[in-house]
């Protein structure tokens, strides 16, 4: 068997049921999928029952495991490299859509780089540009060209050889806590002859099919994690390349903007709370990107978190105010068009 696709998931059958049909359709002898049910509150394997989706499609391809309890979402992913006999392992979230034809074309890139300790291939969300593909060799020239971190963070667009990348696991499962144990698995397996590849192919769509907003992820403490990274038994040269990577992140993805906001509205957390966590972004993780428009926002963040119930009424007015511009704005276009 040449790959296992594993899904992790808990909670959005519904969601999976919708997107699988994409995947069950390409599969081949070459490929099994395994899907690794998270004890959700309905069984998966009832929901996908009912729907005959495997027995229609691919009887006899598709495994439903069940945890019998919730080990939570990061140790949920590091077990897609404890499942299934294929050389290679492909994560695909619950909620990613499989672009027509991947299957075939992951496939293509096993067979081309069949010495390959890890294959990363691009999405939107990687914030990077990839004219054409590349191999790193190593451990550091592999942080150096990837660009963004957010390239190998989304777990859907990454494949492993089982053989190489099993020697990692032990250090995901210690650092799982850092929002990021699939990056862990990577970076502590590879050895100064791994060869990873950074391929152009997309493979997956971006689009959630009736994704359930309850099952949204909260981005600060994926914040207040990730630097945690730092701690890995990395050689100097490598520790400064990855907070590099890590700095970045404030620029493309965990932008303090976003942040703030999310604190501003978290009801669950006190004034004091807000504060503190806040604190801890600016010394553990904006400090690995310091700029002075990054210095100015992180004292109008930190002083409107003083006043958060004034904060907020302040927020909610100003997004009123432009909110209502938008509209007349868009009103105007649409009259001048007709005219």
């Amino acid at each position: 068997m040449k790959l296992s696709i594993v899904i992790p998931t808990y909670n959005r059958n519904t969601t999976l049921a919708a997107n699988l049909p994409s995947l069950l359709r390409q599969l081949t002898p070459e490929c099994e999928l395994i899907i690794i049910d998270n004890a959700s509150t309905i069984p998966v394997a009832e929901t996908l029952s009912q729907a005959k989706l495997i027995e229609d499609q691919a009887p006899g391809r598709v495994t439903v495991m069940r945890n019998r309890l919730n080990i939570g979402g990061n140790a949920n992913i590091l077990r897609c490299h404890e499942c299934g006999i294929g050389d290679w392992v492909w994560t695909i979230g619950d909620d990613d859509l499989v672009a027509d034809g991947a299957v075939d074309s992951v496939l293509g890139y096993l067979s081309a780089y069949p010495t390959a300790a890890f294959i990363n291939f691009h999405s939107v969300v990687s914030h990077v540009q990839r004219p054409k593909d590349y191999t790193t060799t190593g451990r550091l020239e592999f942080l150096y060209r990837m660009q963004q971190l957010t390239a190998i963070t989304f777990m859907s667009v990454c494949v492993y050889r089982r053989s190489q990348i099993g020697s990692g696991l032990k250090y995901a499962y210690q650092f799982s806590y850092s929002s990021a144990p699939h990056v862990v698995l990577v970076l502590m397996a590879l050895r100064p002859d791994s060869i990873c590849v950074f391929a152009t192919f997309e493979p997956i769509r971006q689009i959630s099919v009736d994704c359930d907003q309850n099952q949204s992820y909260a981005e600060v403490p994926i914040a207040l994690a990730l630097p945690t990274l730092l701690y890995l038994p990395l050689r100097p040269e490598e520790k400064r390349e990855l907070k590099i990577l890590l700095g970045r992140l404030a620029q493309v993805w965990l932008v303090r903007a976003r942040l703030f906001r999310e604190l501003l509205f978290n009801n669950a957390s006190t004034g004091a709370e807000k504060r503190f966590s806040f604190l801890r972004l600016r010394r553990d993780f904006y400090s690995m990107n310091h700029t002075w428009k990054g210095s100015v926002e992180n004292a109008i963040y930190g002083v409107m978190l003083w006043f958060p119930a004034t904060s907020l009424k302040l927020y909610r007015k100003v997004y009123g105010v432009l909110k209502h511009g938008r509209v007349i704005a868009q009103r105007v276009t649409s009259a001048d068009e007709r005219l």
